[in-house]
């Protein structure tokens, strides 16, 4: 739930084959309809790993990412995602 509204919400991660930014897809309310979020950070190295979610981050209940860009020989740094209202 990354805008804290109680619905949850998708957090894509593109792969090593693309120079797209990582997706945030924020729910709707129903969890079939989505819409695009704020930009996410990316990086120029690294290939998609895994994100794992941090629920409830530092009690704002919005959750955080921790972004790993390192699949097979495509190291890269380890991000962590938080979004705000800002």
């Amino acid at each position: 739930d990354a805008d804290g509204d109680g619905d949850l919400d998708i957090y894509a991660q593109q792969g090593v084959e693309t120079s797209d930014p990582d997706l945030l897809l924020l729910n709707r309310g129903d969890g079939r309809e989505f819409m695009v979020g704020a930009g996410v950070a990316s990086t120029d190295s690294g290939g998609g790993d895994t994100v794992v979610a941090i629920p409830n981050w530092q009690g704002t209940a919005r959750a955080a990412f921790l972004v790993s860009n390192g699949f097979q020989d495509h190291v890269g740094p380890r991000q962590l995602i938080e979004f705000s209202d800002r």
